[in-house]
């Protein structure tokens, strides 16, 4: 018993002892520095603070106003995900220009089924320049027509700047960000589509080759296979933004629920 009451008398001291110690605030990500003959391409997932409104109602004067920067907690991921979410989230990221000279970089987000992105740069009079993109906007209303989503950073020697994205979305919300040189985006770029040529190259072979064999053998096994491709293909297309890019840039609809239907149709077909 007595043992007892002194184990209770412990834990009842850590535990008001734990209340004094102050808890200091989350310490803010760390500015990514440019500097002349270094890498050209940057993840900046580790270099993001990530504040999420779950009401949706907080706008960029909130945001910087200083009453949320408690809210703001540093990005442990290269890429930040958060799976399905009502909330709108905020990401905040800081650039230094150490190089010999003006750069221009661009803002690559990699994930090319978000709804709603807004973009807010510094515009020179105190105030903020808007640039909005997602896949519930037409695709030709992008400043870069590309199938990720681009936005232009012009960095003075010297300069040291602070940018805001804010995402609400109703697919899954990943962040994979990238900062790359214009050289460094245009050999990624070629790479890519390199790679993706291959890959549906080889889809639209195993189509035409069983298709082929359908109508010489008359067999349907091979009809169903060439719908089950025809739609795995389709489904690819969609998810790396390809489709929206050329087959229905203007089709709003269509492109927020085809990747559904193509899997469905995948799935019954396989």
């Amino acid at each position: 018993m007595i043992f007892r009451i002194h184990i209770s008398v412990l834990l009842f001291v850590i535990g008001t002892t734990s209340l004094l110690i102050p808890v200091s605030p989350c310490s803010a990500a760390d500015t990514l520095v440019l500097k002349d003959s270094e890498q050209q391409q940057y993840a900046l997932g580790l270099y993001m603070d990530i504040l999420e409104d779950f009401d949706r109602k907080l706008t960029i004067n909130d945001i910087t106003s200083g009453r949320y920067e408690h809210r703001f907690v540093p990005s442990r991921k290269p890429a930040p995900g958060f799976g399905f979410t009502s909330s709108a989230f905020w990401f905040r990221f800081t650039v230094k220009n150490q190089g010999s000279q003006a750069e221009k970089y661009f803002l690559d987000i990699e994930y090319p089924l978000l709804d709603h992105i807004e973009f807010y740069a510094p515009d020179g009079n105190g105030g903020w320049a808007i640039t909005q993109a997602g896949d519930r906007l037409p695709f030709d209303s992008r400043a870069i027509k590309y199938r990720n989503f681009l936005f232009p950073l012009n960095l003075a020697k010297g300069q040291q700047t602070t940018y805001y994205i804010r995402c609400v979305t109703s697919s899954s919300l990943n962040m994979p960000v990238s900062l790359l040189s214009t050289g460094a985006l245009v050999n990624r770029a070629e790479n890519e589509e390199t790679m993706l040529g291959l890959y549906f190259g080889i889809l639209i072979a195993m189509l035409a080759y069983n298709f082929i064999l359908f109508v010489m053998i008359r067999d349907i096994t091979y009809f169903y296979y060439v719908l089950f491709v025809g739609c795995f293909g389709m489904f690819q297309l969609s998810l790396n933004g390809i489709s929206f890019e050329y087959f229905w840039p203007d089709s709003i609809w269509w492109a927020n629920v085809n990747i559904p239907f193509f899997i469905c149709a995948a799935y019954l077909m396989g």
